[in-house]
């Protein structure tokens, strides 16, 4: 045992002694030398016990699975976003993304491990653009995980993006928009005319009600949780698509009714004989139709 005498005046001790060819040290601090004494007795029980160099249990948090972390990344996103990408995610997580990495922590989401996510995909003959769409899932689950300081942001992985060609727009001709009119159920025919007018996107024709719409101002709204970059915006209505207004055959809740119309919609363009066209077909088809009126 050995006495030293601190800067301030205390009188404090350390041990070092050797028992069965091993060194053993410890400060004790400042205390009286019977104190020291007691100490020393302590610490050579410990040596005996093969407990003096045994430290204290440390608890580390432990980082949850994909498979848990996600019942409550998922309440999360219900309470932010539309009901349409809730539905996205959902399937993706539970097509594809927790049968490989459910199991996992989210801590182990390393690069390699996304790279190799992203290969086992195309192996399965998914294309690219459907594997960015997973990836951004993936991106944004790692991320809640990051801002709510489950993991630190040196533990989330990095996501290399695949390449996507850009296919061209498919724009209908007059001729091809005749055909699909034709088509179309009696019901559809004013959903297909009304998104040549004003370039509605799919949903927001579904979900489109009468108190969205002002026929004096010749405007709908389309309000903010019902578009896809949350943002209110008022579109302008021009005769064909007021005339539509006019004739359709709900005058409460819905304008046309649907809460879907992608099966119809498909119905009606094999009917027609055309291909690649779907509603977003008919968006295209509007902005492009503006330019070239030199609308900007």
């Amino acid at each position: 045992m050995e006495r030293y005498v601190r800067k301030d005046g205390l009188v404090s001790y350390s041990l070092k002694f050797k028992f069965h060819g091993h060194w053993y040290r410890r400060g004790l601090g400042p205390m009286s030398l019977t104190q020291a004494k007691q100490a020393e007795r302590r610490a050579r029980v410990e040596a005996a016990e093969g407990t003096f160099y045994k430290p204290a249990p440390v608890v580390e948090p432990t980082v949850p699975t994909f498979d848990t972390f996600t019942d409550r990344f998922l309440a999360w996103l219900a309470t932010v976003s539309r009901p349409g990408t809730v539905r996205t995610y959902t399937s993706r997580l539970n097509s594809h993304i927790l049968p490989f990495f459910g199991t996992r922590r989210l801590n182990e989401a390393s690069t390699a491990l996304l790279d190799a996510y992203s290969t086992i995909r195309r192996r399965e003959g998914a294309m690219p653009a459907t594997i960015n769409g997973e990836l951004t899932t993936l991106s944004r689950v790692l991320s809640m995980a990051v801002e709510w300081e489950i993991i630190s942001k040196s533990a989330r992985g990095r996501i290399r993006w695949l390449r996507v060609e850009e296919k061209p727009i498919r724009i209908l001709s007059f001729e091809e928009e005749r055909k699909l009119i034709m088509a179309a159920t009696p019901r559809l025919k004013p959903v297909i005319a009304f998104a040549l007018q004003t370039g509605l996107r799919r949903n927001e024709l579904a979900s489109l009600t009468w108190a969205d719409v002002d026929l004096v101002r010749a405007e709908v709204t389309v309000v903010a949780h019902r578009a896809k970059n949350h943002r209110r915006r008022v579109v302008p209505l021009n005769q064909a698509a007021l005339a539509v207004l006019r004739t359709a055959q709900s005058k409460h809740g819905r304008v046309f009714g649907y809460h879907s119309v992608a099966v119809v919609m498909d119905d009606a363009v094999k009917k027609a004989g055309l291909k690649n066209v779907s509603m977003h077909t008919l968006r295209h088809t509007f902005a492009t139709r503006c330019v070239q009126a030199g609308v900007d």
